[in-house]
């Protein structure tokens, strides 16, 4: 079913965009880095989009992956840590982000892909035991973290500052 990539591909390219227009106009990193990690997300799902209506390739189980599996959650924790933290990531955030993506590329163009599997889609990565699957892992985990973490934090400051009579009113 090619609607739900499409759509996912499609609402990620507006979202890039958008967060991309805003980087430009106000230089805020973390709308940079949601910028990256939208684009990233529309290029994992454009990639099962023309997997699934032309047929998988090695190099579109490769790129949905790297794109879709590894980075877009490690961007939007950076994005994340941005709001949290401010200007103190700008010596090393941006600098993990780059060798996460060589090393996300690196890994996932060196893992296999199985060719009788091809019609499975991403599936076809044979990702058991690899650097790929522990990246990937290792990846998510920190970034949903960062990400639920941030949110929970950003719920708790308002409370503290007051918000809940604005909540209310509105």
């Amino acid at each position: 079913m090619i609607a739900f990539p499409l759509l996912a591909a499609l609402i990620s390219l507006a979202c890039a965009a958008i967060a991309g227009r805003r980087y430009a106009a106000r230089r805020r990193p973390h709308e940079l880095c949601w910028s990256i990690a939208f684009g990233f997300f529309a290029l994992g799902a454009g990639a099962a989009v023309v997997g699934d209506l032309a047929g998988w390739t090695p190099l579109l189980v490769r790129l949905f992956y790297a794109s879709g599996a590894i980075l877009t959650t490690g961007f939007l924790g950076l994005g994340s840590l941005y709001i949290l933290l401010g200007r103190r990531l700008d010596r090393w955030g941006p600098g993990i982000m780059l060798a996460l993506t060589a090393l996300a590329f690196a890994f996932v163009f060196g893992t296999p892909v199985n060719p009788a599997r091809l019609g499975e889609g991403w599936h076809a990565l044979e990702r058991d035991g690899t650097p790929t699957r522990l990246l990937a892992a290792v990846t998510n985990a920190a970034g949903a973290s960062i990400v639920v973490g941030g949110a929970l934090y950003s719920v708790y400051a308002g409370l503290r500052r007051g918000c809940r009579a604005t909540a209310r009113s509105a």
